[in-house]
């Protein structure tokens, strides 16, 4: 008995298995064809739109990344020139415990924590520079400090805050993409048992759907069935989106 492909195997695979089902059932001009149609026809479009809105979630994702590492640059150059000018001020003797509370860990430490954290961080530190009372740093120059701090780390949140959004809008359509296409594959068993019903055996029916991949293996599907440019390979491993991490706290500074 033929296998069918498992619900398990990735997306891209059972897509490639359903439009080589298709396109083979339209070569013919018997019965099959219409019992073809009527099933998996109505799933094409669903399938397009799901692509579509993948590869648009893709570009804006690119975007956001694009757009967070030219506002990471300059942030961290002006927190960096602020870092500077406070321990400058504070004098050698005078600079650790002082400093270490307000930029504990380096300014590298920031940029380790992500942008979203990092513009968190930044805030936390303007405000205690607002608050911090120390002999060698004069009120107009902490406020003066605390406000850089503020308005470089403004568009950092808000890059910070699209790129997040590009992300949940990118995981949302993998999985809308994986829905529909799980959709269009199941009724590849009810074209199966039709097609049995109707006297075809096991080996006209797997010329017709591709028989499942040995585990490990891949199977190439001629670019005509697919509508592809080229050859497209049907493998055994999982190409589901990963699950979305869960977002987290932001994180003080060290204060010393």
């Amino acid at each position: 008995m033929a296998t069918m492909v498992l619900r398990t195997a990735a997306v891209s695979k059972l897509k490639v298995v359903f439009g080589t089902t298709l396109a083979r059932t339209r070569r013919r001009t018997d019965w099959v064809r219409d019992e073809a149609e009527g099933r998996l026809a109505p799933h094409e479009p669903v399938i397009a739109t799901a692509e579509e809105d993948v590869a648009t979630a893709q570009a804006a994702l690119v975007d956001a990344k694009a757009w967070v590492t030219a506002v990471e640059e300059v942030t961290y150059s002006e927190l960096s020139l602020v870092a500077t000018e406070v321990k400058h001020a504070l004098g050698r003797q005078h600079s650790n415990a002082t400093y270490n509370s307000l930029f504990g860990g380096g300014v590298g430490a920031f940029a380790k924590q992500g942008p979203a954290r990092a513009a968190v961080l930044m805030g936390l530190v303007a405000t205690k520079l607002r608050r911090i009372r120390h002999p060698r740093l004069e009120e107009t120059a902490r406020i003066g400090w605390a406000d850089r701090l503020d308005a470089a780390r403004a568009p950092l949140a808000q890059a910070a805050g699209a790129l997040e959004e590009a992300k949940v809008g990118h995981f949302h359509a993998q999985q809308v993409q994986s829905a529909v296409v799980r959709d269009a594959w199941a009724e590849l068993p009810r074209l199966k048992r039709e097609l049995k019903n109707g006297g075809m055996s096991e080996a006209e029916i797997a010329n017709i759907i591709p028989p499942a991949p040995r585990a490990g293996a891949a199977v190439a599907v001629a670019a005509d069935e697919t509508g592809g440019g080229g050859t497209a390979l049907i493998g055994a491993a999982s190409e589901a989106p990963a699950a979305l991490p869960a977002p987290t706290g932001p994180v003080t500074p060290t204060t010393g």
